[in-house]
């Protein structure tokens, strides 16, 4: 079943797929290792970056994310929000595109404190990855 779709993708897709779970498995590890203090550092040095991306970097982004969260959805554990924003933010570096890695907070339950967060990734004004629910977390920073 899951090979007959991988069959219909563009042949474009089908070649970025095992980037996509290398990546993906690369960043679970990451997520799983590392403290948000030392992402904070890590990704300290992308600040600023908002280049405004043309109509081909952007059409490349949208398929990227798309392998990305295909690949999320196949892996044989969770992959979580963090962990595809970051494999699709190495994706496009690689490609020499300048994203925007964001991270929000929101409150699981107004009587409660517990709180959730949530990642997604953008180029330009366009959502790559995590565009499902974003809107329901307040952006406490962005890389």
């Amino acid at each position: 079943m899951l090979l007959r779709q991988f069959q219909r993708w563009p042949i474009g897709e089908q070649l970025l797929l095992p980037e996509a779970t290398w990546r993906l498995i690369k960043a679970e590890r990451l997520v799983k290792s590392t403290t948000f203090g030392d992402l904070q550092r890590r990704f300290a040095s992308s600040r600023g970056l908002n280049a405004t991306p043309d109509e081909k970097a952007l059409l490349l982004a949208m398929r990227i994310g798309r392998v990305v969260r295909s690949a999320a959805r196949h892996l044989p554990w969770e992959c979580a929000c963090l962990a595809q924003a970051l494999a699709a933010r190495a994706m496009l570096r690689r490609r020499g595109l300048a994203t925007r890695l964001h991270i929000g907070v929101a409150r699981l339950d107004s009587t409660e404190d517990a709180l959730a967060s949530h990642a997604w990734l953008t180029l330009g004004d366009q959502i790559i990855t995590g565009a499902e629910g974003h809107e329901r977390f307040k952006e406490i920073v962005c890389f």
